[in-house]
């Protein structure tokens, strides 16, 4: 009978029962949504959350993830919208918001605590159709130029591995993507590197642009929440556990459509 136990786990945590609110701590409630609602800071790009132009509401894995967590704690759910990484962590750190959804880079790390993994991305790079470039092992050719998000992981692990290319930084911002289409329009770069699902949607702007095959590393992003909340961070942790194990965020990836997206072993 192990299926059947295995089954009901799992729709137990995909229904969004009230029984997961029982379950959760008092202090993890208070930690976790001290105003009474769970409050959210959502940096709205394509990876993280969209907006329904038919309904104004936003849907993806993180969207998805925080009404779930919202309904174990028994309380309503907030998104407060944010243009870049450094004003979400502010937001949780200043207590304008309880949690976000973030890379965990060290700059960020200084000020707010991140834990569990929830989803990770494949990178790559975004090449033009007669680009003598065929693999990643290409990429690092005399005088090439690649456009990078800048300040991000994928500019720091490129910084370390490539000798010759040369990286020009983007910033890690709503609209920013308009701008990296323009440059590589206007030739003004030869590659861009940035996570597979983002590299699709900028290919559709620049058709004969190919992705490059495979990754050179993944790109893990992780709950953030406040410093000094032990409670509501373990019970946060666990939850972004579970949902990985039911395949709730797999299930989330899928409706999403993230390409080159998976969940974090």
């Amino acid at each position: 009978m192990m299926w059947l136990s295995r089954f009901i786990v799992f729709a137990v945590a995909s229904s969004g029962s009230g029984a997961g609110a029982q379950d959760a701590p008092s202090q993890a409630r208070v930690d976790l949504a001290p105003t009474g609602k769970l409050r959210v800071a959502l940096f709205p790009l394509p990876h993280i959350a969209v907006r329904d132009k038919d309904t104004g509401d936003f849907r993806g894995v993180v969207v998805d993830l925080n009404r779930e967590l919202a309904k174990r704690l028994d309380v309503p759910v907030e998104f407060v919208t944010v243009n870049s990484n450094l004003a979400a962590v502010d937001q949780v750190k200043n207590g304008q918001a309880d949690l976000t959804f973030l890379v965990g880079l060290p700059v960020l790390a200084a000020q707010i605590d991140f834990g569990a993994a929830y989803i990770e991305y494949e990178t790559s790079f975004l090449v033009p159709a007669n680009s003598p470039i065929r693999g990643l092992d290409d990429i690092d050719a005399p005088g090439f130029r690649i456009i990078v998000p800048e300040k991000g992981v994928a500019e720091a692990k490129l910084s370390q591995t490539l000798k010759n290319a040369k990286l020009i930084g983007a910033p890690i911002a709503i609209g920013s993507a308009n701008r990296v289409v323009e440059m590589l329009r206007n030739g003004e770069a030869d590659a861009y590197s940035n996570l597979t699902h983002l590299l699709s949607l900028t290919q559709a702007e620049l058709p004969g642009w190919r992705i490059v095959p495979g990754s050179y590393m993944m790109t893990v992003f992780s709950i953030g929440y406040p410093k000094g909340r032990s409670t509501g961070a373990a019970y946060a942790n666990q939850f972004i556990e579970e949902m990985k194990k039911s395949g709730f965020i797999q299930q989330a990836i899928e409706q999403a459509n993230l390409k080159g997206a998976v969940v974090p072993k």
